[in-house]
């Protein structure tokens, strides 16, 4: 079904797997929702490849990654980080 034919109509069934889990559960996705993890990830790699942007990759102090690379803009810098005991 192409969007303009969804639109016209009043209800459209979605397959599960095109929805956010927070649809799922009833709620909205807002762009303005934090998306971030507080998770402290720390960069062990990186890969510089002419004319294209320089992707890293993170751990956590237990050796958990997340399964994408990363993106400068994507990134924050946290300086003296005092982790909760």
């Amino acid at each position: 079904m192409t969007p303009v034919e969804a639109i016209q109509k009043k209800q459209v069934n979605a397959m599960s797997s095109l929805l956010y889990n927070s649809e799922l559960e009833g709620r909205k996705h807002h762009v303005t929702d934090c998306n971030w993890s507080s998770q402290v990830y720390y960069i062990c790699e990186s890969l510089v490849q002419k004319n294209q942007p320089i992707l890293y990759w993170l751990e956590d102090n237990e050796d958990n990654s997340p399964k994408r690379s990363f993106v400068r803009e994507e990134l924050q810098v946290i300086k003296d980080v005092q982790l909760p005991s």
